[in-house]
């Protein structure tokens, strides 16, 4: 697939953007290749990135100090939060975990395309409003007294926007899961025997079914 036709359809940023628009961004001096190996870093916390990361191929991880926020894969951007904040230093460090291909957009460039289409600006304003409702997530989820609470503001996360009937349930990751929320593999296991005894999931073909969201959100709400 060529790289227009990538960033129009798979990078939520420039959907609906004009095809003129997304050409001339590629073509700017502004707008360069790059690859990282597994295990390099694509950016470091209080490193200055002065413009965009669209990835186009492979993971990376997103970490703050240790803990992981999430993995960015193909169509996922970075560096929209800083772009216009008069400081461009990331708050995050961002590591390749497999061989990873990334767009590079510099802020003049992303400047252009943004004076030039008002799709794009209205995307833009969207992305934002979508990373602080994550982050205030992220937020709640670490500021939760105990594992069952954080587990249930985790799973309530993970499952925003879909409908949770009984199922097959979404392939659940408990390594991966423990290490997003900070807690030992043992704790996060007894968080879900509690919230399987309160009714609030089921473990099912090895996935997670949410059967009573509502009952989930009272325990992460408990005080």
């Amino acid at each position: 697939m060529k790289q227009a036709d990538f960033i129009l359809e798979k990078v939520s940023l420039f959907r609906g953007v004009s095809e003129e628009t997304v050409r001339n961004l590629l073509r700017t001096e502004g707008c360069r290749k790059i690859t990282y190996e597994k295990g390099e870093f694509l950016c470091r916390s209080g490193q200055p990135l002065d413009g965009l990361l669209l990835i186009t191929g492979g993971r990376a991880q997103v970490k703050k100090g240790g803990v992981l926020l999430r993995d960015l894969t193909a169509g996922d951007v970075t560096g929209v939060s800083a772009l216009y904040s008069g400081d461009t230093r990331m708050e995050t460090d961002i590591r390749a975990g497999t061989r990873v291909t990334a767009l590079f957009l510099s802020r003049d460039a992303m400047t252009a395309a943004l004076q030039s289409d008002p799709q794009l600006v209205s995307n833009y304003i969207v992305f934002l409003s979508t990373r602080i409702r994550f982050l205030n997530g992220v937020i709640r989820r670490f500021s939760a007294s105990d594992a069952t609470r954080r587990l249930a503001g985790y799973l309530l996360e993970q499952t925003q926007g879909q409908e949770q009937t009984p199922g097959p349930g979404s392939p659940f990751r408990a390594t991966r899961a423990a290490e997003e929320l900070g807690i030992s593999r043992a704790s996060l296991y007894r968080a879900l025997e509690t919230l399987q005894q309160a009714g609030c999931i089921e473990k099912k073909d090895r996935g997670i079914v949410i059967t009573n969201a509502e009952r989930l959100q009272e325990v992460l709400d408990l005080s």
